[in-house]
């Protein structure tokens, strides 16, 4: 038996002020967190070789849910309104889960500094109406 992490192994969460949103924000698709991270290089004088060091800046994430009502655009629109206000847009945190075979299951919690937008909202062709999102945030812990 394989012991590689399927798809259906992880479950995507989010949150908008501490409440689990649901329906189309539970159908995700396509999710991936990049860190936003850089090494920086120093060659000191008198020094053969550089000195590196890691500067990890945050984390950034995309993906995209199917649509099956419109819990969506509600999240886009009190995002966009936030903004124009000038107001605090909603607390957004993003949990995935991951479920090893045979090994304690590890959650992995995007937060803090954390801003979404959405790209682009698909209409067309024969497949499912999907919307796409992206963004960032300053951590990534696990537990």
């Amino acid at each position: 038996m394989s012991k590689q992490i399927r798809s259906k192994e992880a479950q995507v969460q989010i949150k908008k002020d501490g409440q689990r949103l649901g329906t189309t924000m539970r159908l995700i698709l396509d999710f991936k967190v990049n860190p936003d991270a850089e090494i920086k290089k120093t060659r000191f004088v008198g020094n053969a070789r550089h000195t590196p060091d890691l500067d990890v800046k945050g984390y950034d994430f995309t993906f995209k849910t199917q649509k099956t009502d419109h819990v969506w655009f509600e999240l886009w629109d009190e995002i966009q309104l936030a903004d124009e206000l000038g107001a605090e847009g909603p607390e957004i945190t993003l949990t995935v889960t991951y479920a090893y075979r045979g090994k304690a299951a590890r959650t992995v919690v995007l937060h803090s500094e954390f801003v979404m937008k959405m790209d682009d909202d698909e209409v067309g062709g024969d497949d499912y109406q999907t919307v796409s999102w992206s963004g960032s945030c300053q951590f990534c812990d696990a537990s």
